[in-house]
């Protein structure tokens, strides 16, 4: 700690001076100990009886007695028995004066709580050195008790402003504390905490009118503490503090600054105000400063982990919750399968374009894979260690498509019955996917194009503006061109969306690819269902290799599990589907006779499921399912859910 001159400055008093009690039935020895004290500095009350010592204690709350023994009335080592019975004055120190000098009146003396003994006549010189050690004495004590008590408060403060609010009676109880305050780390500055500082004058927070901005630059003698890590002391305030005016109209004479540090981390400063010369303060301050400022930087740095904690818990909750289940099909496989020339064409395209981060649009026909195409951009990105989201935008009612996207607090519309994190949100630093792009309600296609462009949004129902780091990745089996055209697409975000385009060619354009699926999804099913890898064959294979595929890769798929299950544990025989435009087979009715409940309701199941698949499991909106059987989408969605019909993970 920086050392200062032990020479006080000319004309400086205590700023708190201390009261003396002088008790003696003598008026000539108690003028005689009050002028001595008074040219010393100490202010001094008389008493001249036991017991108008005991009242006058009590009122004037002195910070040390002088007690004469032998008095009428009550003697002083009654009187002092009296006073430290009484908790408002059992802390006062009391200096026994008598002309008495047998051991056994010593010891009496100190038995009563007598704290030092004089012995008449008094020297001055020897009483007032006596009563500056027991003022210095009682001063630590007092120290001891206030810090302790502030330390304790603050050790159970599990915020930063709890932590504050213990420092405040350290202001008004530590005598030699003018004031203290917290500067806070602010970028290459430093700023006051809470923008106020705590004085001794006032029970609450205050700050002198007309103080300057509460920030201050990191090149000032607080802002040196808080660099070198290293506590300072000054005694020019002109010097060492950021508002001179203001210290000079507070009469601050110095003080002590401890940067608040924990575990290699700084937070700030804690700056304690003096009325006198820093050197003129108790040797133990800079001590008690370093134990506050430690205490405080606990404080910060268990919040700031805690904060980091929490985060972590909402993230981890959030993936229990199943919001990164909806990738793990897709995981399963750590690239494409096949080596076709169309399909190296693409892969190439996307060895291009995952390193940057350009919006890229994955075009092709239902079953092509265009969310696996997604999963590759994303793992070869440079945001492969965060999160890909997943977000079906043919699945979202229309009246939710904001509260999916952006989030909701509670209470925000019927139904917000807890806070809602927004896919933009959990997308946060990774990649968003949004597919079946063409399906967005055109009322909200402005909203998505406002957030792509700022990178910011607000939840339902909140004011605050977030701010949010994705990158995106589209996906349609629509003419996107074709719908701008007919209205149905905003133009400004089709050019948002389709920085790279990417199409994927349908498995009819790459045949070639057909056996190297076959035996993957053939080996995967085999072990989902505890059967040994089937050989498959060239001539198993050429019903596959005939047939179209309409449905590209989902099909050959469904087609792949349905032999499996056929087979039984023998070798499944694969047969290319029926085409879909083949009559269909109504003998099994033509006997007209009467279906059982359950049939009926297995073949209702078996026609939702079937027009589910072959629109995606889109249910609204022209194309859908409900449109394609004729219901109206509630009544469709009451029967999934009546039916459990849920879609497939």
């Amino acid at each position: 700690m920086q050392r200062l001159a032990n020479k006080a400055p000319d004309g400086w008093r205590e700023p708190h001076p201390a009261t003396i009690l002088v008790v003696d039935d003598r008026p000539a020895n108690i003028q005689l100990l009050f002028e001595a004290l008074k040219d010393t500095g100490y202010r001094t009350l008389a008493a001249v009886s036991g017991e108008s010592a005991v009242r006058q204690a009590e009122l004037g709350r002195p910070d040390l007695i002088l007690m004469d023994v032998l008095m009428p009335g009550i003697d002083g080592f009654e009187a002092c028995r009296r006073l430290k019975s009484n908790p408002a004055t059992r802390h006062i120190p009391v200096i026994f004066m008598t002309a008495l000098h047998e051991t056994d009146a010593k010891i009496k003396g100190f038995e009563a709580g007598g704290v030092d003994y004089l012995t008449k006549p008094l020297q001055h010189a020897e009483v007032l050195a006596r009563i500056e050690a027991q003022m210095s004495r009682h001063r630590l004590w007092a120290d001891v008790e206030i810090y302790t008590q502030t330390l304790l408060n603050m050790g159970a403060a599990d915020t930063p402003e709890a932590a504050w609010e213990t420092l405040k009676p350290l202001a008004q109880k530590q005598k030699d504390v003018a004031g203290l305050a917290v500067w806070t780390a602010d970028g290459d500055g430093l700023k006051l905490w809470h923008g106020t500082v705590l004085t001794a004058d006032l029970p609450a927070a205050w700050q002198p009118e007309g103080a300057p901005s509460q920030r201050i630059p990191a090149a000032a003698l607080i802002g040196e503490a808080y660099k070198k890590r290293r506590q300072l002391s000054a005694l020019d305030e002109a010097a060492w503090h950021p508002y001179p005016a203001w210290a000079r109209a507070a009469k601050l004479q110095g003080h002590i600054i401890t940067p608040i540090c924990c575990h290699e981390a700084c937070y700030g400063v804690l700056a304690v105000f003096f009325a006198a010369p820093v050197t003129y303060a108790p040797r133990e301050q800079p001590r008690w400063q370093k134990m506050l400022a430690n205490s405080l930087g606990n404080v910060f740095y268990h919040a700031r982990s805690f904060e980091a904690i929490e985060r972590l818990s909402r993230q981890l909750k959030l993936e229990n919750e199943g919001l990164r289940a909806e990738v793990s099909a897709a995981a399963e496989s750590k690239s494409m399968i096949g080596q076709s020339i169309a399909l190296r064409r693409v892969l190439d395209q996307v060895d291009l374009v995952a390193p940057t981060e350009a919006a890229v649009l994955v075009l092709g026909e239902s079953g092509t894979g265009k969310e696996l195409l997604a999963q590759a951009v994303h793992a070869r990105s440079r945001r492969s260690g965060s999160a890909i989201i997943h977000v079906n935008c043919a699945a979202i009612p229309r009246e939710l498509f904001e509260s999916e996207f952006f989030g909701h607090v509670k209470g925000s519309f019927t139904g917000a019955l807890k806070d809602r994190v927004g896919r933009f949100a959990l997308a946060d630093g990774g990649t968003l996917f949004l597919d079946e792009i063409a399906e967005i309600p055109m009322e909200m296609q402005g909203k998505l194009l406002r957030v792509l462009q700022e990178g910011t949004f607000e939840r339902i129902g909140d004011e605050k503006t977030r701010r949010t780091n994705v990158r995106i990745i589209a996906a349609t089996n629509r003419d996107l061109q074709q719908a701008v055209a007919e209205g149905h697409f905003r133009q400004d975000l089709y050019y948002r969306l389709s920085v790279f385009p990417l199409t994927l060619p349908p498995l009819r354009e790459r045949r070639e690819d057909i056996p190297a699926l076959t035996r993957h999804f053939a080996a995967r099913i085999a072990r989902k269902m505890g059967r040994p890898v089937p050989e498959i064959t060239r001539d198993m294979l050429a019903p596959f290799m005939a047939y179209a595929w309409p449905g590209n890769i989902r099909e050959l798929q469904n087609e792949i599990e349905r032999a499996m299950i056929l087979s039984k544990g023998r070798p499944a025989a694969f047969t290319a589907p029926a085409p879909a435009s083949a009559a269909p087979d109504h003998t099994a009715f033509e006997d007209a006779r009467v279906i059982r409940e359950e049939e009926w309701e297995a073949l209702q199941r078996s026609n939702i499921q079937r027009a589910l698949e072959r629109t995606k499991w889109r249910v609204d909106g022209p194309g859908g399912a409900a449109e394609l059987m004729g219901l109206r989408p509630t009544t469709l969605r009451s029967r999934m859910k009546a039916m459990g019909i849920k879609r497939p993970v």
